[in-house]
């Protein structure tokens, strides 16, 4: 009872405020200071609207707003960057000349359309890092900040083109599948890496107050063809069921749009301008070992090849780099030894390639192998185009190349009468012949022929050059002491090695004097004996090869001899390969053409398979001049040759028809001989002969077909094709009119 006593009074707490009614900490710290009122927390800033999405099956170059696409490290420009790039004036072309071009992880640039209303509204191109390296997370980081900059260049656009000052203006992106080629990324996680970008975009257009002049209000996906722009659809709708994208980014129409040019097709073929990349490198955990991995086929697995075969291969190679002739079991055992089984079982299916190699597996002739089994009988590389490229740390940012068509080339250099290298009469011819052959051609040549040493030299810093070619006496590792060494004077004992062109006694062209060089050439053709080769072993052995550093140095296309070859043949080699060049095709192809004259002209030699070609397959010489078309394919059923009049159809509408009868004789030269009269009377096949004809303006052409199409027996006839006979008739009347009126006139 006591404890009761003595316990202080109880008293009940007042009830608490209302949770609107609990001062704020800005309000806490006014009390009491003055007499000032409490400030007004401050007006929260309206969200950005969701961002508007949609699908449209359809050709680029009809895309509403300015269209996003990718370009890789290294690629020339082809395939959708090209039909961009003949939209805009070559504007991409201009840029990627003065090698301002992105490629790498974070770079990008922006083209505007020149014509206000024109379509597209202009291009903004992401770089994509190296072949293989993209992830979806590199793709979503490069779409967010060219996003950015796309709307910022908007934003202080100078004249109303996209709306009022005041704002905010709207920067609405067309977008293509950006990675999806060769199946580098998933077209679900292009999607979503696109989307994530422009909402983080958005958001940071908001952090930083922008918003009120610029947002980004809408994203078009655009795909030329219809099973693409199904499987994006799909996709789409799978990202957008994730709460967090789905509350910022909308898909009203909920279907695919239907824009001009979109095409469908029967069965996918990866791009003919397209390269699978195969990775050949040293196993980093076991050095005697290589990986083999295709980078552009996620599907595939990556192979490993035991230390043992490796090191027998290496007596087979010394064999075949022995002497230029032919030896087929020797390349018939290494190509057994050194793929894999799964490579070459495979070997059939294989298409243009590119070798992606490091100093290690450079040095195994590639090229050279063949298959025992192969049913065409053709070596690998001369079935298909087989290039090489190689992934090095040390390279120029910036390189400057000659705008000038220029070539200066080396023959034959005087050596002095040093007795290692004797004359040789193959490397003077050569040289004379290339540079006749570049003269005919309108450029400038320097001849440097027999030169002594120091009109090497002089030659090589005189001018920029946009070609380089090297004919005559190459060594790798050759003791310099013993280039040093005058006739009587004892050996040493530990020799201090040199990699190079020989040009004088005791003088080499090195890597040291190539990097010298103010002007970077942008094709340099090596033809001396074994410079090609590489030594197994540490990093110092590619810093001693003159081709691996002409690559570091940012020249597009190396050809270097791999060892000894044989002097007709080489002449041939560089005489096909030269013609092509010049002719405007791309280096890949010529180099694939160039081996297989060699392989039918030179059976008895090997020179077909000495010359290791790095570069980018697409390169091409001519600047400003698309390349060759490709040869068209083989059609199997009617349906096939079909479809693809009817996106040869679709296309002219976009490029104009001025080779439409070149276009349309190449398809028909695909139909099987055995069945050309019967395809050709299909009602389908002449009512889309029709079309096409009509599309470009050929209009007796179109009403032939579009006639026989009505009267053929076989096949089914479109209602309007009705339609169209009439519009051709009524179109060559008017024609013939205005025709007769001139000539009365006249």
């Amino acid at each position: 009872a006591r404890a009761l006593a003595d316990e202080p009074a109880r008293f009940e707490l007042p009830p608490l405020p209302p949770a609107d009614g609990i001062p704020a900490p800005s309000e806490l710290r006014s009390l009491g200071f003055g007499g000032g009122v409490p400030a007004s927390p401050p007006e929260a800033r309206p969200t950005t609207p969701p961002i508007e999405l949609s699908i449209r099956h359809g050709d680029l170059s009809y895309a509403r707003f300015p269209v996003l696409v990718g370009h890789y490290r290294g690629d020339t420009i082809v395939s959708a960057e090209a039909a961009l790039d003949r939209r805009l004036d070559g504007a991409l072309s201009q840029r990627q000349a003065l090698g301002l071009y992105p490629g790498q992880h974070g770079s990008g640039a922006q083209f505007f359309n020149p014509r206000a209303n024109g379509q597209p509204g202009g291009a903004i191109v992401v770089g994509l890092g190296e072949v293989g390296e993209l992830t979806p997370g590199l793709l979503e980081a490069g779409v967010r900040g060219a996003l950015l900059d796309h709307a910022l260049q908007i934003a202080q656009w100078p004249d109303e083109r996209f709306g009022p000052a005041a704002g905010p203006r709207r920067a609405s992106v067309s977008c293509l599948l950006v990675g999806t080629g060769a199946g580098a990324l998933s077209v679900r996680d292009s999607v979503e890496a696109i989307v994530r970008a422009a909402i983080a975009a958005n958001a940071r257009l908001q952090e930083t107050a922008l918003d009120g002049r610029v947002w980004i209000d809408r994203i078009e996906f655009v795909e030329l063809f219809a099973d693409v722009a199904i499987g994006a659809a799909e996709s789409l709708q799978a990202v957008l069921a994730i709460p967090q994208l789905g509350a910022a980014a909308r898909w009203p129409a909920q279907a695919i749009e239907a824009g001009r040019g979109g095409r469908v097709r029967v069965r996918f073929d990866e791009a003919p301008e397209w390269w699978q990349r195969l990775e050949i490198i040293e196993d980093e955990g076991r050095r005697d070992s290589l990986r083999f991995i295709f980078v552009t086929d996620r599907a595939r697995a990556e192979e490993t090849l035991a230390s043992g075969q490796l090191a027998l291969a290496d007596a087979f190679i010394r064999e075949a780099a022995a002497s230029p002739a032919a030896n087929p079991e020797a390349a018939f055992t290494l190509h057994e030894m050194l793929l894999p089984v799964s490579l070459r079982e495979a070997a059939s299916r294989q298409g243009n390639l590119v070798l992606l190699v490091d100093p290690r597996s450079a040095r195994y002739p590639w090229e050279l192998l063949e298959n025992r089994w192969s049913d065409s009988g053709r070596p690998p590389a001369v079935a298909a185009g087989v290039v090489r490229q190689i992934r090095t740390p040390q390279y120029r940012t910036r390189p400057v190349h000659a705008d000038e068509a220029s070539i200066l080339v080396v023959g034959n250099p005087d050596l002095d009468g040093w007795e290692d290298f004797p004359d040789l009469p193959g490397a003077r011819a050569e040289a004379r012949e290339v540079a006749e052959c570049f003269e005919t051609a309108g450029w400038r040549v320097e001849r440097c022929i027999d030169p002594p040493t120091h009109e090497v030299l002089a030659g090589l810093h005189r001018s920029p050059w946009r070609i380089l070619h090297l004919a005559g006496h190459g060594e790798f590792d050759f003791p310099l002491t013993q280039a040093r060494r005058k006739p009587g004077d004892p050996p040493a004992a530990e020799p201090e090695t040199v990699s190079g062109m020989v040009i004088g006694r005791g003088t080499f062209l090195t890597p040291g004097d190539v990097e010298q060089m103010r002007w970077v050439p942008e094709l340099v053709f090596i033809n001396c004996c074994h410079l090609g080769s590489m030594r197994g072993g540490d990093k110092g052995a590619l810093a001693a090869n003159l081709g691996m550093q002409f690559i570091r140095m940012g020249v597009r296309a190396v050809v270097a001899a791999g060892w000894a070859v044989d002097d007709a043949a080489a002449l041939a080699f560089a005489n096909t390969f030269y013609r092509l060049m010049l002719a405007g095709e791309t280096f890949g192809e010529a180099v694939r053409a160039a081996r297989e004259e060699v392989w039918l002209r030179f059976r008895g030699v090997n020179t077909w398979g000495a010359y290791q070609c790095y570069g980018d397959p697409s390169y091409t010489l001519l600047r400003g001049r698309p390349a060759p078309r490709p040869q068209a394919r083989r059609f199997h059923c009617p349906t096939e040759l079909g479809v693809e009049l009817d996106n040869l159809t679709q296309a002219l509408r976009s490029s104009g028809g001025d080779d439409a009868a070149a276009r349309i004789a190449a398809l028909l030269e695909g139909i099987p001989e055995s069945g050309r009269e019967e395809w050709l009377a299909r009602a389908d096949l002449c009512a889309a002969l029709g079309f096409a004809w009509a599309e470009a303006r050929a209009w007796p052409e179109a009403i032939e077909q579009l006639d026989r199409a009505i009267r053929a027996a076989a096949g089914d006839c479109p209602l309007r094709v009705l339609e169209q006979l009439a519009n051709c008739r009524a179109r060559l009347a008017a024609d013939e009119a205005v025709a007769a009126h001139r000539r009365g006139a006249a």
